[in-house]
C-alpha cells in the first residue's frame, strides 16, 4: 500500500461510520449482535458478530489490501459494505480505489438479477397442512435486462437474456433442514439451534410451489423503498452464509425485515414483543404507508370457496398473543384461570377478518387457583386445528395435538381419584391426530372429526375418539358447540369419556373479547380406574386480549 492509500486509509477508520444503523444492518444485527452466525465467513473480524466498530475496521484493511480488486478480495465479495462507505465519504480517491467492475462473479450477478422494484409477499396458511397457520414471508424482485447477457452453462444448456426482458425472483429465508425428515430438526427450530439460510430463485418456481402444489393463497405487497441497488449487492454478500433460525425469534419474518431495513431503515416492525408473526409485519408496514395490498392470487381449489366468502383480511387480523384470564365454578367453590399463548390463532375469538377455522397454539400455557392454591392445569407443546370446507375446497379438517393435562378430578393415591376437580400440578402426556369433514352452510361450520389419540396418567391409554360440532361467526360474535366421545383401549383415564361444550365469545374492542363456556363432562364406560363422581357441569367466563 502506498503512503497516499495508507493515510486515506487511517482517515476513513476514524470516521464513525460503525456507530450508524446502515452499517448495522448490513451486519444483521438485532440489539447488540448479529444474527449471522459468529463463525460464519460473513465476518471478516473474529469480533464481528458482536462488534461492528471491530468489522468495520477489519473491512477498511481489507479494501486497502494489496490483492483490493482480486476475486476474493472485500471489494468484489462485500460491495453493498463498500458502496455504503463510498456514499458516506464521497471521496474520489476511495470511489476509484473500490472500483468493482472487474469482479467477474459479481458483474455477473448484477446483470442477471436487476432490480426495479420490490415486492413482499405473504404465501398465507395452507388448506392442506396445517402446521402452516403462521404463513411464510419472501420479497420478490423484478427489474428489466439493461443488457443482452449470454452464457454456455453447459453443451446442453445455456442461458440467453435480451435486453428488455423482465426478470423476476423470490429471495425467501429458510431452515436448514435434513434431507430426510429428522423430527428434532423442529425441535431444534423451535429451540433456535438451527442453520437458516437466504434462497434467491426465478419467482416462477416459488409462485408454482405455494399456489399450485401447497394450495397456498399469496397476498403481494408493493413496498416504497430507496436504495436498491444496496439490496442487490448485499444479496451477493450473503450467497452461502449460514445464519441462525429460530422459529420464534429470528423467523423468515425477522430475516426478511433485515433485507427491507437495506432497502428503507424507517421499515422496521416496530414492535415491543421479541416475536412478530408475519402478518403482523405486514399490518405494521402498512399503516405507516410503507407498503399498499397490490394483488392477491388464489389457488384454483379455493377460488369456489373465495367466490362465496371473499379471501381473508389480513391486515385488519387480529394480533398474535392472546392473554385470557376469568372464573370457573369448581363445586362448591371457584377457580381462578390464567392462559397465555405468544403463538396464537383461534377459531375461538369473535374476529370476522377470517373466513376460515384454523388456529394454532404453540407452547401455551394456563394456571389455576383455587383456595389460595396455585397450580398449572395444561402445557400445549403444539395444537393444529382446522375445521374446512370439504365441497368447496375438497380438503379435509385435520387436528394435531400434543400436550400435557391432569385427570379432571384430583388424585389421591394409587389409582384413586377424589370427588372434588383437580387443584395440583399433576401433568402427563396426551396426543390427538385427526382427519375429518367439514361444512360450510352461511356463517355456521359443521364437522366430523374422527381422531387417534395416546394419554398417560396412571396407566397407558391409547383411544379413539370422534368430535363433531359447529362453529358459527356473526358480526362480533362467535359461538361453538361440540360433543366429543372417547372410547379407550385400556381404560378411561382422563376423567370422562364424552365431553360437551358451549361457548359464546362477544367483541367488546379490536382486541378484546369476553366469553362464556359451558362443560358437561360424563362417564358412558367402564373403566379400571374408579371415579366417585359419574358426571360434572362447568361453567366459566372471562375475558380475551390479543396481544
Amino acid at each position: 500500500m502506498n503512503l497516499k492509500n495508507r493515510l486515506l486509509a487511517l482517515q476513513i477508520r476514524d470516521i464513525p461510520l460503525y456507530e450508524t444503523p446502515a452499517w448495522r444492518a448490513l451486519l444483521h444485527y438485532q440489539n447488540h449482535r448479529s444474527s449471522i452466525q459468529k463463525d460464519s465467513p460473513f465476518f471478516l473480524s473474529t469480533q464481528g458478530y458482536k462488534d461492528p466498530k471491530a468489522e468495520y475496521i477489519a473491512t477498511i484493511e481489507g479494501i486497502f489490501a494489496t490483492y483490493a480488486n482480486h476475486e476474493d478480495s472485500v471489494i468484489c465479495t462485500y460491495p453493498a459494505r463498500v458502496r455504503l462507505i463510498a456514499k458516506i465519504l464521497q471521496d474520489e480517491q476511495f470511489s476509484a480505489l473500490v472500483d468493482n467492475t472487474q469482479c467477474k462473479g459479481l458483474q455477473e450477478f448484477l446483470a442477471i438479477v436487476p432490480v426495479d422494484e420490490v415486492f413482499i409477499e405473504f404465501a398465507a396458511e395452507s388448506d392442506k397442512y396445517p402446521g402452516s397457520s403462521m404463513g411464510h414471508i419472501f420479497l420478490h424482485l423484478r427489474g428489466v435486462m439493461r443488457e443482452d447477457y449470454f452464457k454456455q452453462i453447459d453443451e446442453h444448456t445455456s442461458l440467453n437474456l435480451k435486453k428488455g426482458d423482465i426478470q423476476s425472483y423470490s429471495i425467501s429465508y429458510f431452515a436448514n433442514l435434513s434431507p430426510v425428515f429428522n423430527p428434532l430438526d423442529y425441535v431444534r427450530a423451535i429451540y433456535g439451534n438451527l442453520n437458516g439460510i437466504y434462497a434467491l430463485e426465478p419467482y416462477d418456481n416459488t409462485n408454482f410451489e405455494y399456489i399450485e402444489n401447497q394450495k397456498r393463497s399469496i397476498y403481494r405487497f408493493r413496498l416504497a423503498s430507496r436504495d436498491m441497488e444496496l439490496l442487490r449487492l448485499h444479496l451477493w454478500e450473503l450467497k452461502d452464509k449460514s445464519i441462525d433460525y429460530a422459529f420464534i425469534t429470528h423467523n423468515c419474518t425477522n430475516a426478511i425485515e433485515e433485507l427491507t431495513n437495506i432497502l428503507d431503515l424507517q421499515v422496521g416492525s416496530a414492535s415491543k414483543k421479541p416475536f412478530i408473526t408475519p402478518i403482523e409485519y405486514l399490518q405494521s408496514l402498512h399503516r405507516r404507508d410503507m407498503a399498499t395490498l397490490d394483488e392477491v392470487f388464489i389457488p384454483e381449489d379455493k377460488r369456489e370457496f373465495v367466490q362465496v366468502y371473499g379471501y381473508n383480511d389480513i391486515l385488519n387480523a387480529r394480533k398474535s398473543s392472546k392473554i385470557s384470564i376469568g372464573l370457573e365454578n369448581a363445586q362448591e367453590s371457584l377457580q381462578g384461570f390464567l392462559s397465555i399463548a405468544p403463538i396464537y390463532s383461534d377459531v375461538k375469538n369473535a374476529d370476522n377478518s377470517y373466513y376460515e377455522f384454523i388456529e394454532s397454539r404453540l407452547g401455551s400455557i394456563e394456571a389455576r387457583v383455587q383456595d389460595s392454591q396455585i397450580f398449572l392445569q395444561r402445557i400445549e407443546l403444539m395444537h393444529l386445528y382446522s375445521v374446512l370446507d370439504f365441497v368447496r375446497t375438497k380438503n379435509f379438517s385435520k387436528l394435531l395435538s400434543v400436550r400435557f393435562e391432569p385427570n379432571l378430578y384430583n388424585h389421591t393415591q394409587g389409582e384413586m381419584f377424589a370427588p372434588t376437580l383437580n387443584k395440583q400440578t399433576r401433568l402427563l402426556p396426551t396426543l390427538d391426530i385427526g382427519m375429518g369433514f367439514g361444512a360450510y352452510v352461511g356463517n355456521v361450520a359443521l364437522y366430523i372429526l374422527p381422531n387417534l389419540g395416546y394419554r398417560y396418567e396412571i396407566i397407558h391409554n391409547p383411544y379413539v375418539s370422534a368430535k363433531s360440532g359447529f362453529i358459527a361467526h356473526l358480526p362480533r360474535l362467535r359461538i361453538l358447540g361440540d360433543y366429543s366421545v372417547y372410547y379407550d383401549m385400556v381404560g378411561n383415564n382422563r376423567g370422562y369419556d364424552s365431553h360437551m361444550r358451549v361457548f359464546v365469545g362477544l367483541n367488546v374492542a379490536k382486541q378484546i373479547d369476553i366469553f362464556v363456556e359451558g362443560n358437561m363432562y360424563h362417564n358412558l364406560f367402564a373403566t379400571p380406574l374408579l371415579y366417585p363422581s359419574q358426571s360434572y357441569v362447568g361453567f366459566k367466563g372471562g375475558i380475551s386480549v390479543n396481544f
